[in-house]
């Protein structure tokens, strides 16, 4: 189904170490959205999703 709209799943990385500083390490935009995300590593996440246009 069409859609007027981009849908975008946004993925953020963000440190909550030091509550008075918290931070956004890293940001990731994916067409469509994720069904699953699974860390697999400190530093390596495994996703499953749906592209938007199909």
């Amino acid at each position: 189904m069409w859609s007027p709209f981009e849908q975008i799943d946004p993925f953020f990385v963000i440190d909550m170490s030091t509550p008075s500083d918290i931070k956004v390490l890293g940001e990731l935009k994916i067409p469509g959205y994720s069904t699953y995300l699974h860390p697999i590593a400190d530093h390596l996440i495994l996703g499953f999703g749906r592209d938007v246009k199909s």
